[in-house]
């Protein structure tokens, strides 16, 4: 789709444009507080994982 191929495109020019990382720096912090709000409002703790790339997340919600 050619949406998505011009996406593609911007992503990495921004990325091009951001050699110190700070908007995927703070985007990651931002994410992870949302998960931590998430977890805490229901009351169980983070599901940390080391292979977690933070961009997604799955939730067992039956589990919780």
């Amino acid at each position: 789709m050619a949406g998505d191929s011009m996406l593609g495109e911007s992503v990495e020019l921004f990325a091009l444009m951001d050699e110190a990382d700070e908007y995927k720096h703070t985007l990651k912090q931002l994410i992870r507080r949302r998960e931590a709000t998430l977890y805490r409002e229901w009351g169980t703790p983070p599901q940390r994982d080391e292979n977690a790339v933070d961009y997604y997340t799955l939730i067992g919600v039956r589990a919780i």
